[in-house]
């Protein structure tokens, strides 16, 4: 898909959904709705949940500290807690996600690197 929108660590972005400016820890991906969602990196399931704001959302825990969080899926996903996945393997399909609901069908990855939020653009070295 395609980057709506990147991460923006301190600055403020706008929030369609919200109609105010805020923090965003992470980057959008637009989609199509059902469009399949794959691993960024090989790791571990460590958590399958729905949140009322972020929607469905699979957390895997990486090498060097690394954990990926996607949000935004389907509630029927390929992955449990504790599988084991591959880089490009596919964990689930997008969904909704309620907090960015004005913005469309996306995909919100974020990436905490030692318990800190990161730029998933530059953890997975492709920018910023």
């Amino acid at each position: 898909g395609t980057i709506t929108k990147k991460y923006s660590g301190t600055e403020l972005q706008y929030s369609s959904t919200y109609n105010d400016w805020r923090i965003h820890q992470g980057i959008d991906i637009a989609a199509d709705s059902g469009a399949e969602v794959a691993a960024i990196a090989g790791g571990t399931v460590t958590e399958v949940y729905s949140d009322p704001l972020w929607g469905t959302t699979i957390v895997i825990e990486h090498r060097n500290g690394v954990v990926s969080y996607y949000s935004g899926l389907d509630s029927e996903t390929n992955v449990q807690v504790g599988d084991t996945v591959s880089t490009s393997q596919k964990i689930g399909k997008l969904g909704t996600i309620p907090c960015e609901s004005a913005d469309g069908i996306l995909l919100h990855l974020g990436i905490k690197q030692n318990d800190e939020w990161v730029s998933p653009l530059e953890i997975m070295g492709i920018g910023q």
